[in-house]
């Protein structure tokens, strides 16, 4: 497992809690005054402010190294490697979820500056990350278990198979022409420029339902109980959290965003002689 040593929070000069549109301002910021071209820039210091940009400025990597306690390891675990009661559990790799370590980043500024002059790579359209906790039994985190949750949720309208029309009838966006955006003059540190955003008409699809269907309103999705199955691995420490790809809200014509869901402990007060020697027995094989 990688342990991350590294805040990034401070290394971008931001709080805990910044917004993404904070962070991304403060990376702008820090990027342009250590930028290596510039006079008096610092190579090492903009690949420091690059690479916690990687990770904060992804909401998924963001969740995980939040999740992963940030700097200094998995938060809720008692440091790196402790585990119940003292016993070292270190070492388990979870199923569907990743640290959001600094190494193998990929970082390109492109995707920072890009949308700044309309240009830059498109992003593709993903819904929103959830996130809830759970508790589980001491034996449940020793051994894993699966779970079924109900969640209240936007989920796909099954009316419309989440298209938003009546039918799934589609129409050319008269605003925007199809081109899924428009172009919309703003300030910047550089001056004002012409920027292409997404249009509000379409919501950058280029396409909207010729007769909204009625059961979504044309949204494509509304609230409603959704049963989702998640596995909690054998040696599971309390506080980490389980990501499961794809269970998150959907997006009309993109992805669904995923869930993460954050495990809680609940650990006797006192262990019997029996479930210290299986804390024991489960340290010596590995576990």
């Amino acid at each position: 497992m990688i342990m991350n040593n590294k805040d990034y929070y401070k290394i971008l000069e931001v709080s805990r809690d910044a917004t993404d549109e904070e962070i991304k301002k403060a990376f702008r910021k820090l990027a342009h005054k250590y930028h290596p071209d510039k006079k008096g820039g610092d190579e090492k210091k903009f690949k420091e402010i690059s690479e916690a940009y990687a990770t904060l400025g992804d909401k998924t990597k963001r969740q995980q190294y939040d999740m992963s306690g940030g700097a200094g390891g998995f938060s809720g675990a008692g440091g790196p490697g402790a585990g119940f009661g003292g016993f070292d559990f270190g070492g388990f790799q979870q199923g569907g979820f990743s640290s959001a370590g600094a190494q193998g980043f990929e970082f390109d500024l492109g995707d920072i500056f890009g949308d700044m002059f309309g240009g830059g790579r498109a992003r593709q359209r993903r819904g929103r990350d959830i996130q809830m906790d759970i508790d589980i039994t001491l034996s449940e985190a020793i051994l894993g278990t699966e779970k079924t949750l109900t969640v209240n949720k936007d989920s796909e309208c099954k009316a419309c198979n989440g298209t938003g029309a009546k039918d799934g009838k589609m129409v050319k966006c008269i605003t925007c022409e199809g081109k899924g955006s428009t172009e919309q003059a703003r300030k910047t540190p550089f001056g004002t420029v012409n920027m292409q955003v997404p249009c509000p008409d379409c919501e950058g699809l280029g396409e909207v339902p010729k007769e909204k269907c009625k059961e979504c309103a044309g949204k494509g999705s509304y609230k409603q109980p959704t049963e989702i199955k998640v596995k909690i691995p054998a040696g599971i420490q309390s506080g980490q959290g389980v990501q499961i790809h794809g269970a998150g809200e959907p997006m009309r014509g993109g992805t669904p965003g995923d869930m993460i869901v954050r495990v809680h402990i609940n650990i006797p007060k006192r262990l019997t002689k029996e479930q210290k020697q299986a804390l024991e027995n489960l340290k010596k094989v590995g576990l």
